[in-house]
C-alpha cells in the first residue's frame, strides 16, 4: 500500500529545503492537505512528485513548487476573506482554507462544470465551514462574497480583469501568471489607490489560458 503520508512529508521537505515553502502556516497547511486527494485516480501514484498533472478536461494541477511560490507570495492571514480564482479540483481552495483559519473565508470559483463538480466532492472529504464553492466566469471574481483581502488567480491572463481588481480592499494582494512572450510572469499586484496597482515579478511559469 502507497503511503502518502510519507510522500507528501518528503515533498514537503524538499520545498522547504529549497526555500519555497518558508512560513508555517504555509508548511502546516501543505502537510495537513493531501495532494492526491485532488488528483485523478489514474494519476495518483504520482500525486507527489514535484510536476503540473493532468486534470479534468484540458486543464491541470499546478506543480507544488508553483503553487507554494504563489501562496507564500500572497501571504494570506489568519482571518482573511480569499477568492481562488480557477480553483480546478480543490486543491489550492483547500490549502488557503487551512491558512486563513476557521475564522477566514475561501471562495473558489472555476468555469468548468466537471471540475466543480469534482472539486465539490474532494472538499466533501474535509471538516470545512469556511470554503464555498462557485460555478461561474471567473474573470468577472465574486461580488456577492467581496471585498476579499488576497485573490489567487490560477490560470493565465493578459492582465488582472477589472472585476476581480475592483474586488480587492485597499492593500489587498493579487498573485497571477500574466501572459508574456512564451509563457507567463508570475506578477504579485498589491493595491495601493482605486485603480493603482504596484506589480512584483516573482518569476517565469507556464500556464494554461484563464477561459
Amino acid at each position: 500500500m502507497v503511503d502518502f503520508e510519507e510522500q507528501n512529508k518528503a515533498l514537503v521537505e524538499s520545498l522547504v529545503a529549497l526555500n519555497v515553502l518558508k512560513t508555517d502556516r504555509m508548511i502546516n497547511a501543505f502537510l495537513e492537505v493531501p495532494r492526491h486527494t485532488f488528483v485523478p485516480e489514474k494519476y495518483m501514484n504520482k500525486a507527489y512528485h514535484d510536476i503540473a498533472l493532468p486534470s479534468i478536461g484540458d486543464q491541470t494541477i499546478s506543480q507544488p513548487y508553483t503553487v507554494a511560490t504563489m501562496l507564500e507570495a500572497l501571504a494570506p492571514d489568519v482571518g482573511d476573506n480569499v477568492l481562488d480564482v480557477g480553483s480546478g479540483t480543490g486543491w489550492t481552495t483547500c490549502l488557503l482554507s487551512r491558512i486563513v483559519g476557521k475564522k477566514g473565508k475561501v471562495t473558489g470559483i472555476d468555469i468548468e462544470p466537471k471540475l466543480h463538480e469534482f472539486a465539490q466532492k474532494n472538499i466533501a472529504k474535509f471538516d470545512l465551514k469556511n470554503v464555498e464553492l462557485v460555478l461561474g466566469n471567473a474573470r468577472k471574481g465574486y461580488h456577492k462574497n467581496a471585498p476579499y483581502h488576497c485573490t489567487l488567480i490560477n490560470a493565465a491572463c493578459d492582465d488582472v480583469p477589472d472585476k476581480i481588481r475592483s474586488q480587492v480592499i485597499m492593500g489587498g494582494r493579487i498573485v497571477a501568471p500574466v501572459n508574456a512572450d512564451m509563457g507567463q510572469k508570475m506578477i504579485l499586484f498589491q493595491k495601493i489607490d482605486d485603480n493603482e496597482f504596484t506589480r512584483t515579478n516573482l518569476g517565469d511559469y507556464v500556464f494554461v489560458k484563464l477561459k
